[in-house]
């Protein structure tokens, strides 16, 4: 990324990944084995995450494209793959974790769990010294997590603390529609 804007590239990228999740999504479905389901649900997992890491996030910032209203659709629509409100997530992210990120008190992400330990400045317990090995499975729940409480606390606080930008017809059946 050496611009202000997504390159072609970015955007290959960005499409490859789209394919790939529903491919591995098809196999999912698909699947007569437990083991190859278990692998495919693996792999499912972390190309959802490339797909919020370089697709989704990117738009939430309005440097996916020059244009706000495919920002917006990629946003709404990438995130809505997984369950998750995109306009709610990208309200949390610009104005919950990027003024103060891994600010103890300050950024909802570095606070958000007592299992794992995002920050320095957060209490160290016993526990996370084997944050290393449990981590990566506590991750895999992490959009579910997301999608079904998180997005429900945060769409709550942002209706109390911005009603009229979010309490009304269109921000329900947004927040709806995405689940």
């Amino acid at each position: 990324p050496h611009g202000k804007y997504a390159s072609g590239l970015q955007w290959l990228w960005s499409v490859a990944f789209l394919a790939l999740m529903a491919w591995f999504y098809s196999l999912v479905l698909i699947s007569e084995t437990t083991g190859f389901s278990l692998l495919y649900c693996m792999l499912l997992g972390i190309t959802i995450y490339m797909v919020i890491a370089a697709f989704c996030h990117d738009a939430a910032h309005g440097s996916l494209s020059k244009n706000k209203y495919i920002n917006a659709a990629a946003l709404y629509l990438g995130f809505a793959l997984i369950g998750v409100n995109g306009p709610l997530w990208r309200y949390r992210h610009l104005h919950l974790h990027h003024p103060f990120p891994n600010v103890q008190g300050s950024d909802v992400d570095a606070d958000s769990s007592y299992l794992i330990r995002l920050s320095p400045n957060n209490p160290w317990h016993f526990l996370h010294r084997y944050q290393v090995y449990y981590s990566p499975i506590l991750y895999g729940f992490v959009l579910q997590y997301v999608a079904w409480f998180e997005d429900f606390f945060h769409f709550r606080n942002a209706i109390r603390q911005n009603p009229e930008r979010y309490k009304n017809t269109k921000m329900y059946i947004g927040f709806i529609g995405s689940k």
